[in-house]
């Protein structure tokens, strides 16, 4: 099975990891990173929000929802 290639971020990435001084510095650096998609991840949602015009009663309508599937007691 042939191995995919990687694309140019992750090969930055690579060669950025590979000259991390201490593992301290690496938990700083998936920190930031954690943060940052963290950061979009919140941006998506909140344009979905907006975009789709929800609100906390919507939110709750949702969450009161039945949602289970009957199913047949017959025997």
């Amino acid at each position: 099975m042939k191995t995919p290639l990687l694309n140019p971020t992750q090969k930055h990435l690579l060669q950025m990891f590979d000259h991390l001084p201490s593992e301290e510095v690496l938990e700083e650096v998936k920190a930031v990173l954690l943060r940052f998609y963290s950061s979009k991840l919140q941006d998506q949602i909140d344009k979905y929000w907006s975009d789709n015009n929800l609100d906390e009663s919507t939110v709750d309508a949702i969450l009161a929802e039945h949602m289970r599937t009957p199913y047949s007691h017959s025997k």
